[in-house]
């Protein structure tokens, strides 16, 4: 069983809004590939972590290498974000001292220009969305392939590196339990592990979201994230949740400002992010 910490939060990955026949499916051919559906790589493996300034990523980040010794390969996404320039401050910062804390483990961050969605259609799917009646459907699934084409540069760029002798098999992320969208879901993850595997004709190749992996018993918030970073002593508030153009964090808009806020709460950490608005008494809708 492959945890951050002994605790029950309560969460169940079986109470998430999962296509499970597709999950069974996946993982039957999963074991008749390679014998088994997820495995945790060997300390001292190397992997790709996706590394976006945030939260999440960040704190993932901490975890591959505290918990499990794994050496990171980490890569962040410019894709004309509203926020980047505040995404790669943040990055730039813990890409600092995350090779100042840990030199062995960890390896500058490769940034690589991807434009997901694409520019010239962007504010056509923002309509599309807005034509959805149902407000739990909308916020799951503004860009349908903005995710899933960053996923696929992941994997991408792991498969680059064999070209300098570096071998790593395995893709992580940080979706959790809390998140709503089609990109955080367990279903998603089976399906594009699967699409690595036939890409690169390799059945290696695993896509690994910690926070949500069954196979390791795992389905926790990202609060257990913020207890753990609060823990091992690495300082959340530069950090990046906020997908405003501000520089201030914004600190109200849902599934980023309110959700970090919620987390720090839950987890019982001080959070040291300053923010332009109070938090709000409830969770926000779009």
């Amino acid at each position: 069983m492959v945890k951050i910490i002994n605790t029950k939060t309560g969460h169940n990955i079986k109470d998430r809004d999962e296509d499970w026949d597709i999950i069974n499916s996946l993982e039957t051919i999963f074991r008749k590939k390679r014998k088994y559906v997820i495995k945790m790589p060997k300390p001292g493996s190397p992997v790709i972590t996706a590394l976006s300034g945030g939260l999440d990523s960040v704190a993932n980040t901490v975890v591959l290498i505290e918990k499990f010794g794994l050496e990171v390969y980490p890569f962040f996404i410019k894709r004309n974000q509203s926020n980047l320039k505040w995404e790669i401050e943040a990055t730039d910062y813990y890409n600092k001292l995350f090779k100042k804390r840990y030199p062995n483990l960890y390896h500058d961050v490769l940034k690589i220009d991807v434009e997901t969605p694409g520019q010239t259609y962007k504010n056509m799917l923002r309509a599309t969305k807005n034509l959805l009646d149902d407000l739990e459907l909308r916020k799951r699934n503004t860009y349908p392939a903005r995710n899933p084409v960053m996923f696929l540069t992941g994997m991408e760029y792991g498969y680059a590196l064999q070209s300098k002798g570096i071998f790593p098999k395995t893709v992580f992320v940080a979706e959790h339990s809390a998140d709503v969208s089609v990109h955080g879901s367990l279903t998603l993850m089976r399906i594009m592990n699967l699409l690595f595997c036939w890409l690169t004709n390799d059945w290696e190749w695993q896509f690994i979201s910690i926070p949500i992996e069954k196979e390791f018993d795992n389905c926790y918030g990202k609060e257990v994230m913020v207890k753990y970073c609060a823990e091992h002593g690495i300082p959340l508030e530069h950090t990046r949740s906020c997908p405003d153009k501000d520089k201030i964090q914004c600190g109200k808009c849902e599934m980023n400002c309110f959700d970090r806020r919620m987390a720090f709460k839950l987890a019982g950490v001080e959070d040291k992010t300053k923010y332009r608005f109070p938090m709000p008494a409830k969770k926000p809708l779009r």
